[in-house]
């Protein structure tokens, strides 16, 4: 289930095409099954990839915690502002304390800086754990911002694009190319190519020019035939894929991409119906579709690789690329890992949570003494603040 804003509504949509079909008549709400067609039923036995639980702490139960590294620390925030930190390798008593404003957008994090936008449509810094700056702003955001030289850069809910003196706080300049009223509460894709500031809105995707807030380049991923205002909704998400100057993307329910961000030029474009986004190394991009189909394309080409549809129906979420391995969580809290080279499906498991989780892989840099082998360790946290550290052996 999504969200989008409509003139300031939150309306809650399932996805594009159910709605097409209902703006076209072809079917009526009270026909309508909303029972999804049952799973395939998977191998019991399957462990081929063994994982294991290797440190774990229960949540407060309340909901709205998502998870993120700050520099070397592993930090879980709430939408109140309250954040609780686990320093490695010692991991308890964890650090806890709280910031003045709740949260809007993820927090951003450089150099002793904290920057987030807030839900009173605030801009907020913290340097040292104590407030720098805020500046208000004319809508809010749920996109991280993005702190870039001297810089941080913030795309808000009404499509507009702002640049800001990092160290002070002042506006620096302005962009808003179009002022649509519908846009999806979810992300949007803000990254940095080839010294522009890379930025995804409204279907299409731009190079900027970071210093004069100029557009350089712009390339559209809208669906050519869209009938419909919700048709014609293809944000780009938030996850994306960067190697070099290619960069890859997914347009909501519509395409997925891969650009030159030195020229602008669309490398190639696959129809595809997601709403994740994608991930990718220096080969390979991967996305995951409403239905629940992994798919796996060249990233320089376009050609598919593999397709792995045995967790069709199943209701896909977060995921995880680590190394050759992917990693994917579902609704009822199971946990798949897949061969990024192949698509096999190579273990699952209950982890025990429910709702929405998040995926962090641990960085090469911190000390896990129970898993020391580099690239095969990640977080997995829950929504309601549970946390626990995993191995892959």
């Amino acid at each position: 289930m999504l969200y989008i804003y409509i003139y300031g509504y939150k309306i809650k949509v399932m996805f594009r095409l159910f709605w097409l079909f209902v703006s076209l008549g072809l079917i009526s709400c009270s026909s309508v099954d909303t029972q999804l067609p049952k799973p395939i039923e998977l191998d019991k036995m399957l462990m081929a990839q063994p994982a294991t639980k290797v440190w774990s702490k229960d949540g407060e139960g309340s909901d709205g915690w998502r998870s993120q590294w700050l520099g070397e620390k592993l930090s879980l925030v709430n939408k109140e502002g309250k954040l609780v930190q686990y320093t490695f390798p010692a991991l308890a008593p964890p650090s806890a304390w709280s910031i003045t404003s709740s949260l809007a957008s993820p927090l951003a994090y450089r150099d002793k800086f904290l920057v987030w936008v807030s839900t009173d449509n605030q801009l907020v810094a913290y340097q040292d754990n104590v407030e720098k700056w805020r500046y208000p702003l004319s809508a809010s955001s749920l996109t991280k911002p993005l702190i870039a030289g001297e810089r941080v850069f913030v795309f808000l809910l009404d499509r507009s694009l702002l640049a800001f003196d990092l160290d002070e706080g002042y506006l620096l300049w302005k962009l808003q190319p179009s002022k649509e009223s519908l846009i999806l509460n979810e992300p949007g894709y803000l990254g940095i190519a080839d010294h522009k500031l890379i930025w995804g809105n409204n279907g299409k995707v731009f190079g900027i020019d970071a210093d004069k807030g100029k557009i350089v380049w712009a390339v559209s991923l809208a669906p050519l035939r869209a009938v419909s205002e919700i048709e014609k909704l293809a944000d780009i998400l938030q996850a994306g894929s960067k190697f070099g100057n290619n960069i890859c993307v997914q347009a909501f329910m519509s395409q997925v991409a891969c650009i030159d961000a030195r020229t602008g030029k669309l490398l190639w474009s696959k129809a595809f119906l997601g709403y994740q986004g994608v991930l990718g190394n220096e080969l390979v991009v991967f996305s995951v579709s409403h239905q629940g189909i992994v798919m796996a394309w060249n990233r320089f080409t376009g050609d598919k690789i593999w397709e792995n549809d045995r967790l069709r129906y199943r209701t896909l979420r977060s995921s995880l690329l680590m190394k050759n391995k992917l990693i994917v969580t579902d609704d009822s809290g199971v946990l798949y890992i897949l061969s990024a080279e192949d698509g096999r499906l190579l273990n699952y498991f209950s982890t025990g949570y429910r709702g929405k989780l998040d995926l962090l892989e641990v960085p090469d840099n911190i000390d896990i003494s129970q898993c020391p082998r580099l690239g095969n360790r990640f977080i997995l946290t829950s929504s309601n603040g549970d946390v626990s550290v995993w191995c892959l052996h």
